[in-house]
């Protein structure tokens, strides 16, 4: 192992051990008055946390023995003895939660959207299926900002519809459920087919642009129900997945064309980056998309920093974008108050993946930025 990298676990190791907010619990009994000190603390950490953190929602976080009644009596005891038995433990889970909270709140905020070129096309996409109320397929490896662009398209397209497929392989129940949801219809225990009944009434010539992620995991039978609601409610529709769901929606043998002529466009995100028959490839994020990303949520970056960010981001199929992500967050604490640095951004990468697979994804990037 070489020095720089034992330098950053020291570093990490170094940040760790630093309390936050926590405090240092002796083994035994906790007095009256720490309790209360926690409890203070807890207190403070809900009303600053900008996740709004509610005792219902701390009682989830917590999991078994830790129900809302139970954190609402720790919170509302006017003595020792109406805190009841259990106030020790809760005082010192509350103590760790209010440091796992904190944490949170220090790590760096990477949720900002930049309309990179790959997003620019898929909007472009997204504008024209909404022209010609048809079904679209937006389809790349993982990373891309695929699922970003459809929470920015939600703003940019009022009224639109946002639905993620949870399961390996969502039925059409499920998909029905799930959109049903979205469109704010009340839970109904009637048949799917009177459910979809009900959102084909809702979205009926509302043009309203219904998107679905992760749609490569639709079984055959959703899929004809996204064929449905085109049909029946003329809305645009985007999905975005894998090269799965470019497969899928070809049928040219399976359903006879079925679905295939209701295909206003697909966007193969990587065709570019994979080549032509003529060898030349173009990377899928510039360097200044890279810097512009980054800045925009206060993120320093050498220059050889942006550059090592950008070969790891344009290697196909190792995560993009939001690899850089996992690794920007683990270097920011490294970093301190210091830019990040390529050196800095190999170490966390080698540390977090391991060498061999640290160095082919390189090679294949660099590989592709020199051809390009």
């Amino acid at each position: 192992m070489n020095t720089s990298n034992n330098s950053i676990l020291d570093r990490l190791a170094a940040d760790a051990r630093r309390r936050r907010v926590a405090l240092n619990l002796p083994n035994g009994t906790l007095t009256w008055e720490q309790m209360l000190v926690i409890r203070n603390q807890f207190q403070a950490m809900m009303d600053s946390h900008p996740k709004k953190i509610s005792l219902t929602k701390a009682a989830k976080r917590l999991g078994d023995g830790y129900s809302y009644a139970t954190l609402y009596s720790f919170m509302t005891a006017s003595d020792e003895v109406t805190m009841k038995c259990n106030g020790q433990k809760v005082a010192r889970a509350l103590n760790s939660l209010c440091e796992q909270l904190a944490l949170e709140m220090e790590a760096p905020k990477l949720d900002g959207f930049v309309e990179t070129r790959v997003a620019q096309r898929i909007l472009t996409l997204v504008r024209l299926t909404i022209q010609n109320k048809g079904i679209s397929l937006v389809y790349s490896d993982a990373g891309r900002g695929k699922t970003k662009t459809a929470e920015a398209a939600l703003e940019l397209f009022p009224g639109s519809i946002y639905v993620r497929c949870r399961t390996r392989t969502m039925r059409q129940s499920a998909l029905v459920a799930s959109i049903s949801q979205a469109c704010g219809l009340s839970f109904s225990t009637s048949s799917m087919h009177v459910q979809l009944n009900r959102v084909i009434k809702t979205l009926a010539d509302s043009n309203r642009l219904l998107q679905i992620d992760e749609a490569h995991r639709l079984a055959d039978c959703a899929i004809e129900v996204v064929r449905d609601l085109c049909d029946e409610c003329k809305i645009p529709i985007v999905m975005y997945g894998t090269r799965d769901i470019n497969i899928k929606c070809t049928d040219t043998a399976q359903w006879f064309g079925q679905l295939n002529r209701r295909i206003t466009a697909r966007l193969d995100v990587t065709e570019e980056a994979r080549g032509d028959r003529h060898g030349r490839r173009k990377p899928l994020h510039t360097v200044d998309e890279i810097i512009r990303i980054w800045e925009a949520d206060k993120i320093r970056l050498t220059s050889d920093g942006a550059e090592r960010l950008f070969d790891i981001a344009n290697a196909l199929g190792q995560g993009g974008l939001g690899i850089c992500d996992r690794i920007v967050r683990v270097a920011v604490r490294a970093a301190g108050d210091k830019p990040l640095d390529a050196q800095l951004i190999d170490s966390v990468y080698t540390r977090l993946h391991g060498k061999e697979h640290t160095n082919s994804q390189l090679e294949e990037a660099i590989k592709l930025a020199a051809t390009a």
